[in-house]
């Protein structure tokens, strides 16, 4: 098992280590899960980004009550 932050801070450490033990099949699942973390975190902050705002929302909805 990988560690996720080794794979976002030195996906070229596990590339160098795949290409080693001859696994290249591998090499395109590492690129493949690269992509998939950066989309998540992307999406990730768009979610916080959007409960922030229905947080402010809320508060000002209370205020004219």
């Amino acid at each position: 098992m990988l560690d996720i932050n080794l794979l976002r801070d030195s996906p070229e450490k596990i590339i160098q280590t795949l290409e080693k033990r001859q696994q290249p099949q591998k090499i395109s699942l590492v690129h493949a899960l690269i992509k998939e973390d950066f989309l998540w975190r992307s999406n990730l902050k768009k979610l916080e980004s959007l409960k922030q705002r229905r947080n402010e929302l809320t508060s000002q909805i209370i205020q004219f009550k």
